[in-house]
């Protein structure tokens, strides 16, 4: 039987509809788009609820990104206990930061711990620097240490501190199942050999010679944190708030579907607006 995939993003279903869709009978419902829907913690905190029922369906997607997401991290946390299924969650560009994010990657472990099937986790475009982010940092090591599931993993834009970073490639060092890391925008850049070094500008960072790099899984290791290189001199950029603002009105102007991702025909009629004449091949190739 087929699965159901509803995307209702960039609507307004507040609360009560984040309640009504968390209770709803959709057995063969599979994947969830709610993307630029401004949900808030407490209506997330209700779907999660809803979510985490034994009959509730088991999806395999859940996109939740631009919801203006910050202090309800537990409560996905519980939810990725439940939903054991689910191979992708999208929380970017919300505003999560300090216990809230350290819940959510205990969330990932607990996963990991009961047979769950997480792969992909975009937390990129939030807050994790701002508040207990080496702790943050912490608990996501952990599950990285442990192996699971997750072969791609974006922490792009996130102001990330050299200590978190550290933390973080503790877990990375030891463990051969990530494929993906995206760090970019954070106090840490990919060496020519793909090695994750934490920042050295950073005066948090501690000293660290090349024989105690922190590297990831060796597979795909020119695309960590987006390959080589021109990588290596953003990693340490701090995006304020005005530059955020006006990277996320571009992004919008170009997914015009409101997926929050960019399809290679969106990206070609924009390009075309601007006077450059492409093929879909061609935007693919872009994307």
């Amino acid at each position: 039987k087929r699965g159901v995939s509803l995307a209702l993003c960039g609507n307004s279903i507040g609360s009560r509809g984040a309640q009504a869709l968390g209770a709803a009978q959709i057995p063969s419902l599979e994947v969830l788009v709610l993307s630029k829907n401004g949900l808030g913690d407490a209506a997330v905190t209700l779907l999660c609820e809803g979510l985490k029922r034994p009959e509730a369906p088991q999806l395999l997607k859940l996109l939740l990104s631009e919801n203006q997401i910050s202090r309800c991290g537990r409560a996905i946390a519980d939810l990725l206990g439940a939903q054991q299924k689910m191979t992708m969650l999208d929380l970017h560009w919300n505003y999560l930061t300090g216990d809230s994010a350290v819940s959510l990657f205990e969330g990932v472990e607990a996963n990991h711990r009961l047979g769950g099937s997480l792969a992909r986790l975009d937390v990129s475009w939030n807050c994790l620097g701002n508040s207990r982010a080496k702790a943050s940092m912490i608990s996501l090591s952990r599950a990285l240490k442990g192996e699971c599931a997750l072969v791609h993993l974006d922490l792009s834009y996130n102001s990330l501190p050299a200590e978190a970073c550290g933390a973080l490639g503790q877990g990375l060092r030891d463990n051969h199942t990530l494929l993906g890391l995206h760090l970019v925008g954070n106090a840490a850049a990919v060496d020519a050999d793909g090695f994750v070094v934490p920042s050295r500008a950073d005066p948090a960072a501690s000293p660290m010679s090349p024989s105690t790099s922190l590297r990831p899984a060796s597979a795909s290791r020119e695309r960590v944190a987006g390959g080589r290189g021109g990588d290596q001199a953003m990693a340490a950029r701090v995006i304020t708030q005005k530059e955020r603002e006006a990277i996320r009105a571009t992004f919008r102007s170009i997914d015009t579907d409101g997926s929050g991702t960019i399809d290679p025909d969106e990206l070609q009629a924009k390009l075309g607006s601007l006077g450059l004449q492409t093929s879909v091949e061609e935007a693919e190739e872009l994307i």
